[in-house]
């Protein structure tokens, strides 16, 4: 019986890493991009705040037909942003709003607001217009919003619909744009006073006089991760060398001290590490809260701990991927 249920999930285990290689091949791209908000942004007047709407493709890559490596760059893009009409409202006419500073996008993007259910949804799309592909940081929409209550916190729900690639010549013939992996981060606009304006951080950042130092980290994360809320010069160090700030994380939410894809947490990325990740993926352990949390077990931050994340850590154990998180805001 103990021989049938160890090559039972010897062959369990062997089919994990066989779909995850079937699954590495599949994806032409490497990396994830992030669909987020501008953080810090001040509001430019009493009543009105510009929001900027970006997807940082820093670090993801992209493996053409001919198995060349490059920075991968973006199409198009569709978001959908919630918001809460009775604190604030955008600002749509004829159809569009400002682009952003990104110079491959139009001035203006189509843009609608969704009525038809109990919340208001912002749409917009936007497609890039310029020969050069933009890559990196690409601010692609600047959404202007009015400040229609006196004070408080408001949280802009966002959704990314569809990041796309340029359009290509498809294996399959088809010509079109590919989906990029992609996470997104809602954020959030505080109205502090009537004549103080506003502003804008990511939903995962805390604002205001949560920040004793300035840092742009805020105290409460800063005492929870053992950091000095009272000094900026930890904003800048990478205390566990994994390729971001302690800022960078922050921003992201994830453990400073934490190298990612270390599940036992000993500071090293191996084969038990490897072990742990695909017992958790078949449902033969149970991932903690810790190994859950963004950037440690769950690499591509969808909330769970799926064979997406198996594959990253499988390369990291065997030094086929740098250990550097994609950095983003």
């Amino acid at each position: 019986m103990n021989t049938f249920k160890r090559t039972k999930l010897l062959g369990i285990c062997l089919a994990v890493s066989s779909s995850m290689t079937a699954m590495a091949q599949q994806s032409p791209f490497t990396g994830t991009a992030f669909v987020n908000f501008g953080s810090g942004l001040q509001g430019e007047s009493q009543s009105l705040i510009s929001v900027p709407v970006r997807v940082d493709l820093t670090g993801v890559t992209y493996t053409d037909k001919d198995a060349n490596v490059v920075p991968a760059a973006i199409g198009a893009v569709r978001v959908e942003i919630t918001y809460d009409h009775t604190m604030v409202s955008p600002i749509v006419e004829n159809g569009f709003i400002p682009g952003g500073s990104s110079g491959e996008f139009s001035d203006l993007q189509a843009t609608y607001i969704d009525t038809t259910g109990t919340q208001r949804k912002l749409v917009i799309s936007a497609t890039q217009t310029a020969e050069d592909s933009p890559t990196g940081l690409v601010h692609f929409a600047s959404i202007p919003f009015m400040l229609l209550a006196e004070s408080g916190d408001t949280t802009l729900n966002l959704a990314a619909l569809d990041v796309l690639s340029p359009l290509a010549a498809l294996s399959d013939g088809i010509i079109g744009g590919e989906v990029i992996p992609h996470t997104v981060t809602d954020g959030i606009i505080t109205i502090s006073a009537p004549t103080q304006g506003a502003s804008m951080s990511s939903k995962i950042q805390l604002v205001g006089s949560d920040d004793s130092d300035g840092d742009g980290m805020s105290d409460t994360y800063e005492l929870a991760y053992k950091l000095n809320p009272y000094s900026d010069a930890d904003a800048s160090l990478d205390s566990d060398s994994d390729g971001l700030s302690n800022l960078e994380e922050s921003t992201r939410g994830t453990d400073p001290h934490y190298l990612r894809g270390d599940m036992n947490n000993d500071g090293v990325v191996d084969l038990v590490d490897v072990v742990i990740v695909k017992r958790i993926v078949v449902g033969l352990e149970q991932a903690s809260p810790e190994q859950l949390e963004p950037g440690h077990g769950d690499i591509n931050v969808n909330g769970i701990i799926d064979l997406g994340d198996a594959v990253v850590i499988e390369r990291l154990a065997m030094g086929h991927e740098e250990n550097k998180q994609e950095s983003g805001e």
